[in-house]
């Protein structure tokens, strides 16, 4: 995985990852990553964590939940935001689910409730959707909370609304 960014406004930034999981149980996963992001500042963090595939609930449909220690490490701090948590913040302890609310051919629908607690100094919910067309076209959109930034504490560095398109590609070799 590796990324580059960069706006007028802010210190163009690039970073890379490293990652693997491994199953212990053929419901529950373990993983490890480890990422460095580079630019006008360094960061250098590690992240663990695991992920349990519950199954099907009720109506709800291939359930999985999880939960992570992000960037256990040296966070980048950008020389344009000052006094600002790093990002992605140090030590942010986090917790997820994932559900289909659909699930037909050749449309699932699912959801992700997030939260997590950058630097243990912030708070952050987030919930995000997700439309597979003929397991090929995914559109999603997510919104997201900030206490931090809902309090003024921090200034404001996106918008709550997101969203996108994907494309899969695959062959059978």
């Amino acid at each position: 995985n590796a990324s580059f960014s960069g706006a007028p406004s802010w210190d163009p930034t690039g970073g890379l990852t490293f990652a693997f999981s491994k199953d212990l149980f053929p419901s529950l996963y373990v993983g490890a990553g480890l990422g460095f992001e580079f630019g006008s500042d360094w960061g250098l963090g590690l992240d663990l964590g695991f992920l349990h595939l519950v199954g099907d609930v009720g109506f709800l449909k291939d359930v999985r939940w999880g939960a992570a220690m992000r960037n256990i490490g040296r966070g980048y701090n950008s020389s344009s935001s000052p006094g600002s948590l790093s990002n992605p913040p140090a030590f942010t302890p986090a917790v997820g689910l994932h559900f289909s609310v659909l699930r037909t051919n050749p449309v699932t629908i699912s959801v992700d409730p997030d939260l997590s607690f950058p630097s243990l100094q912030d708070m952050r919910a987030e919930i995000g959707a997700n439309i597979l067309i003929a397991n090929f076209l995914t559109l999603s959109g997510s919104y997201f909370y900030d206490l931090r930034q809902a309090a003024n504490l921090e200034p404001s560095w996106s918008q709550p609304f997101t969203f996108g398109i994907s494309f899969r590609f695959g062959t059978e070799i």
